[in-house]
């Protein structure tokens, strides 16, 4: 495990095996745990929200859904890379749901993204045992029909798929409320995925969110870091970079 700072937000990284490790003490002991897959637009979203860095701290579990996010964070290595790129860790999760006939319920807001969820978690795994779904739309009675629903069928896991803040503030707000011991927010970056099921890092949507993501994270860590960064004038004299003249 690789604790590092983000923008602001303190993250925790685990390898697929340490993960996996976790994610089983997490279904055999009797409370409801989280789980975020976070990408670089959901941690941009968090630097200029106090809510949603709390809410993403708070969580049992944080899964960096894009190896950019390590790389911002100067906690990549190559076995990180490789396990992130190849969506190694779903494909596990998935895998052992499956395997040991785990129930699913699943949430999301729309009847479109819930059938393009659905269709994305069975073409990992077909035998997954979904007992349930609910759209929920924001109103407080959907959220509690959801929770009711949950509740009476008891699933081993709950996966959501609703926008970012909005999984969050469901999980944080409805955590103790939840008869689960495993909830998971997933992330578009995740189902959207080659024939291999690996996550897709080109086009240029993703090299745009990719420049967005580290223009940024740059300038917050030289706005932030306590040693100066020094670079070497004309003259040949070595000055901070603050009192840098072209």
């Amino acid at each position: 495990m690789k604790q590092f700072n983000v923008l602001g937000l303190s993250l925790r990284d685990f390898s697929v095996r340490e993960a996996m490790r976790r994610i089983n003490l997490y279904l055999n002991n009797g409370v409801c745990n989280t789980i975020d897959f976070v990408t670089q637009d959901i941690l941009l979203k968090a630097s200029s929200s106090e809510e949603l860095k709390n809410w993403i701290e708070s969580m049992d579990m944080t899964v960096c859904a894009t190896a950019d996010i390590l790389v911002a964070g100067k906690a990549l290595s190559r076995s990180r890379e490789k396990e992130i790129n190849s969506n190694l860790l779903l494909k596990e999760l998935l895998k052992k749901l499956s395997r040991e006939g785990r129930s699913i319920h699943l949430i999301s807001n729309l009847d479109s993204r819930m059938a393009h969820l659905q269709s994305s978690l069975c073409s990992f795994s077909p035998g997954l045992n979904i007992i349930g779904t609910s759209i929920i739309d924001g109103s407080e009675s959907k959220c509690d029909a959801a929770i009711n629903e949950i509740n009476s069928s008891v699933p081993d896991t709950v996966i959501i798929f609703l926008p970012s803040p909005e999984s969050e503030r469901f999980l944080s707000e409805n955590k103790k409320r939840m008869n689960t011991p495993l909830s998971i927010a997933i992330r578009e970056a995740s189902l959207k995925v080659t024939e291999t099921g690996n996550i897709r890092t080109r086009g240029i949507g993703n090299a745009i969110m990719r420049k967005i993501f580290h223009s940024v994270a740059a300038k917050y860590d030289k706005k932030n870091s306590d040693t100066p960064i020094f670079r070497r004038a004309r003259n040949g004299k070595i000055v901070a970079e603050e009192d840098f003249d072209e």
